[in-house]
């Protein structure tokens, strides 16, 4: 069966009866930051820490999730690294009480040799056209 991730107990029983947690390094990711402390604030990260692996990236650890043949192994990061690995299931993010959203943003040199390329190519990334790529690739926006 698909973990449950829908709230923090349904969160916290998944991780519990998992035998493997995958995600990123907390050394070097922020997504690997956000479990650790998603572990924390639900009172189980010692009891997780022996079956944590860590990879360079969330991409990373969802390829190496992709490629295993356990059962109960469980892989979290953002939901761009999930949903770019065919070979994992996603399953749903986790409760907004356990959320940490990554906002992307963009500038524009103030200088910039063709700063009206530079305007038109934002445009069209965040334009309504893109949306439903970006949407399918796991980034959420406002509404």
């Amino acid at each position: 069966p698909l973990p449950n991730v829908k709230t923090t107990d349904a969160l916290r029983g998944s991780l519990l009866a998992a035998k493997k947690i995958v995600c990123p390094d907390p050394g070097t990711a922020t997504a690997g930051k956000v479990v650790m402390s998603v572990l924390e604030r639900m009172g189980i990260a010692e009891q997780a820490r022996p079956r944590l692996q860590f990879f360079p990236n969330g991409y990373a650890a969802m390829s190496w999730l992709a490629e295993s043949h356990g059962t109960l192994e469980v892989g979290i990061t953002q939901n761009t690294e999930i949903k770019a690995n065919k070979g994992v299931t996603y399953v749903g993010p986790l409760p907004d009480e356990l959320q940490m959203k990554t906002i992307y943003s963009a500038g524009l040199c103030a200088r910039a040799q063709d700063s009206d390329t530079a305007k038109s190519f934002l445009v069209r990334l965040t334009g309504p056209a893109n949306r439903p790529a970006l949407e399918a690739a796991g980034y959420e926006f406002d509404r």
